[in-house]
């Protein structure tokens, strides 16, 4: 997955690079600002929630299934990994 950042750095270097043109990065930025608008509701556009098992007292880390923002289970939970250490 990567950043908003890494890409908005894409973009350019497409275009610096003639791989894309000036609509095609306009029609990208577009498509970003509507997706970073349409957060999930569910997990608020983190793409991944804290589940609690009662009977087994157990907190985890699971992908938001409804925005699936992660391919699976274990990608969400290296993403907050690595986040918790920044």
């Amino acid at each position: 997955m990567t950043t908003l950042l890494e890409d908005l750095e894409n973009l350019v270097n497409d275009l610096q690079s003639d791989k894309i043109t000036k609509k095609q990065v306009i029609q990208s930025l577009k498509n970003i600002v509507e997706y970073e608008e349409k957060q999930c509701e569910d997990c608020q556009g983190k793409g991944y929630i804290f589940t609690y098992a009662k009977h087994d007292n157990f907190l985890s880390i699971e992908r938001c299934d409804t925005c699936k923002k992660f391919n699976n289970d274990d990608e969400a939970k290296n993403f907050v990994k690595e986040e918790a250490k920044q």
